[in-house]
């Protein structure tokens, strides 16, 4: 990712970012430079598999249809486990409508709601950064003066 220029991170720093928002995504790297080991180390605790992409570019070859199978599994359980989540709040926030959660019942519709949430509050915080960054390049140009008018 870093080598293409188009962004400022690579692979293994993506993952370890999403798996900040949510423990339980499948997280797989394809990558073209498996044999560049050090660029690695450490992403092995974060992803469930580190690909390279010369052992996908043949759909029909054995450890293609290995990969894809065990992608597929990863996604079945994490689909799984969403919906039974999403339907664990749904239950709860019913339940806190007709009376009052217990603390435990509290306690579990808060962390489902943040573990949902977590991915916007994500995606929020990047652009807020992006902004900021704008703001501060503008006051730069206000204060230095080189603002032209029109």
């Amino acid at each position: 990712m870093k080598q293409g220029g188009l962004v400022n991170y690579n692979g293994t720093e993506l993952a370890a970012y999403l798996r900040g928002i949510d423990a339980k995504m499948p997280i797989y790297i394809l990558t073209g430079y498996a044999d560049h080991t050090d660029d690695f180390r450490g992403a092995e605790f974060q992803v469930e598999d580190i690909i390279p992409k010369d052992q996908i570019e043949d759909p029909a070859t054995e450890k293609a249809q290995i990969h894809k199978a065990r992608l597929l599994r990863h996604l079945d359980v994490f689909n799984d486990v969403r919906n039974a989540q999403e339907q664990r709040f749904h239950d709860l926030l019913i339940k806190s409508l007709r009376e009052p959660l217990t603390p435990d019942e509290q306690h579990e519709m808060d962390q489902i709601e943040s573990e949902t949430t977590a991915p916007i509050l994500a995606a929020e915080r990047t652009k807020e950064r992006e902004l900021k960054d704008q703001v501060e390049k503008l006051q730069k140009l206000i204060d230095g003066g080189n603002l032209p008018l029109r």
